[in-house]
């Protein structure tokens, strides 16, 4: 987005509703994917941790049984599987395209590139530096929660999660970092 922007943009309120939309995104795919899995464990008469599988077996049998029982549920069926058309699973080597993604990228190298990236802006760019083009774009400096999640938050959460690709050692050093950053 960056580059389509007038300097002068208002990246604030592009941020929060990016962040906003994303979110309210994700608890109106929770709430779909969730209540197909309950609707199945309750055609079915099983517990739901029976009936939870991922990936194609999620795509290929849970929701096409779930569609089937739905009312009007040919238009369902056609709607959920031109969306897997648009999103290329049917190509040549799609199935196998699909799990390496959604074991590879969607867990470890996205904390990766986001732990690295984290640190890229704040250390060898600096939050006083990028404070001060934000300032310079919008006439406002950015508060102090902006630059305490930039420094401290984001870094700690990523490396805090149980997923985090950054070694132990590596922890205790950023912990430092971030220590002396805050102090």
């Amino acid at each position: 987005m960056s580059s389509y922007n007038s300097f002068n943009n208002n990246v604030l309120k592009d941020t929060l509703t990016i962040s906003i939309v994303n979110s309210l995104t994700s608890i109106l795919a929770g709430f779909v994917i969730f209540s197909a899995f309950g609707y199945m464990c309750y055609l079915q008469g099983i517990p739901v941790t029976d009936l939870a599988v991922d990936g194609p077996g999620l795509v290929f049998i849970v929701y096409p049984q779930a569609l089937a029982n739905m009312p009007v549920a040919q238009l369902w069926s056609v709607l959920f599987f031109l969306m897997l058309l648009c999103l290329g699973l049917d190509s040549e080597g799609g199935i196998y395209i699909f799990q390496l993604l959604d074991y590879y990228t969607a867990i470890v190298s996205l904390l990766f590139v986001s732990f690295f990236e984290v640190i890229a802006v704040c250390s060898i760019y600096g939050v006083s530096r990028l404070s001060n083009i934000l300032e310079e774009m919008t006439g406002k400096r950015p508060n102090i929660f902006f630059r305490t999640c930039w420094l401290v938050i984001a870094p700690v959460l990523i490396t805090g999660s149980r997923d985090s690709p950054v070694p132990n050692f590596l922890l205790q050093l950023l912990w430092k970092y971030a220590q002396a950053l805050c102090s």
